[in-house]
């Protein structure tokens, strides 16, 4: 009963293996920020995130391309892996690293600076919905209530 709709720059941190040069998160102040009081590895980052994941999500990071042609129909998906263990996990559990190694190497992480934010609450009576505002720079955001 939420809806949110974010504005701003996106970055992308891909597996270091992909060959696209795409520009490293920190061309801002957030990223400053992030490094200069966190020491951010974006990285470990994305490591970290992976591992998060459920092992079905991590899963589905072994399928083929989204979009590509099923050649074998829908009975293909039946051959695909339902769960993939953390990174580092699969030898402790007696399976091959493989498959956690190659859902890694296709797993990105998405980075958004929000510079604006519509928050939209559907669940209240009136519905509420707010707009979080800030200029490039800034590390404040102004809050405007609008008209949902």
């Amino acid at each position: 009963m939420e809806q949110f709709r974010i504005m701003g720059p996106v970055y992308i941190v891909p597996s270091p293996s992909y060959t696209t040069v795409l520009p490293p998160p920190g061309e801002s102040s957030v990223f400053d920020v992030l490094r200069e009081t966190d020491g951010v590895d974006w990285e470990q980052t994305r490591r970290d995130t992976f591992n998060a994941l459920s092992s079905g999500m991590r899963a589905s990071w072994c399928r083929p391309i989204p979009g590509s042609p099923l050649k074998g129909g829908y009975d293909e998906g039946l051959e695909w892996p339902r769960t993939v263990p953390k990174l580092g996990e699969a030898s402790e559990i007696g399976e091959e690293p493989g498959r956690s190694l190659e859902a890694f190497s296709n797993f990105a992480l998405l980075i958004i600076e929000p510079l604006r934010v519509d928050y939209l609450e559907l669940g209240t009576v009136p519905e509420r919905r707010t707009i979080y505002a800030r200029e490039p720079g800034q590390l404040e955001f102004e809050e405007t209530i609008v008209v949902p």
